[in-house]
C-alpha cells in the first residue's frame, strides 16, 4: 500500500510541476497548448477532449452549468479547461513511461539471452557458477 501511495504522490508532483511549468510557455510553439518532455500536445487534441467533456457536463448539469462560478472563484468551464490539459499531460507522461519501460524490457530480454548464451558456452549453469566462484 505504501509503494502505491508513494507512486501516486510522485505522479501528482510531476503533474503539478509540469502543469505549472507549461502554463506559462504553452503558447510558445504554434499549434501546441503544452509540451511534455519535448512532445507536444496540439490544440486540436486539446479541443477534441475539451469538447467531449464539455458536452458530457452540459448534458449532466444543463446548458449554463459551465458558466457558473465554483467555490474556487473560477467558472466550471475554466476549471474544466485546466482539468482537460492536466489529463492530456498525464496521458503523455504515461505513454512516455510505458515506452521507456518497453524499451528497458526489450534490452533486459536481449541481455538475458546473451547471458544464457554465455552460460551455454561454459557447458551449463553448474560450470558457469564454478567459473564465477574461481574469480
Amino acid at each position: 500500500m505504501y509503494k502505491l501511495k508513494g507512486k501516486k504522490t510522485l505522479v501528482i508532483a510531476i503533474i503539478l510541476a509540469i502543469s505549472i511549468g507549461l502554463n506559462g510557455c504553452a503558447q510558445n510553439e504554434e499549434g501546441l497548448v503544452a509540451k511534455v518532455n519535448g512532445e507536444g500536445i496540439t490544440q486540436e487534441e486539446y479541443d477534441i477532449d475539451f469538447q467531449v467533456y464539455k458536452n458530457i457536463y452540459e448534458k449532466q448539469l444543463g446548458e449554463g452549468a459551465l458558466s457558473e462560478i465554483g467555490s474556487d472563484g473560477k467558472t466550471f468551464e475554466s476549471s474544466l479547461k485546466q482539468d482537460v490539459l492536466d489529463k492530456l499531460i498525464v496521458e503523455k507522461l504515461i505513454i512516455q513511461e510505458a515506452t521507456k519501460k518497453k524499451i528497458l524490457l526489450l534490452q533486459m530480454k536481449k541481455l538475458k539471452k546473451k547471458i544464457d548464451q554465455l552460460i551455454a558456452s561454459f557447458g551449463g549453469e553448474d560450470k558457469y557458477e564454478e567459473f564465477l566462484e574461481k574469480k
